[in-house]
């Protein structure tokens, strides 16, 4: 299971949306 390295992604994902303004609209 790759559950460590999809962590990873989400945590980049969340970093990039942090940066663009987390807009509350998902």
């Amino acid at each position: 299971m790759d559950t460590e390295r999809q962590k990873r992604i989400e945590r980049r994902a969340y970093a990039v949306w942090e940066a663009e303004g987390h807009p509350h609209g998902r």
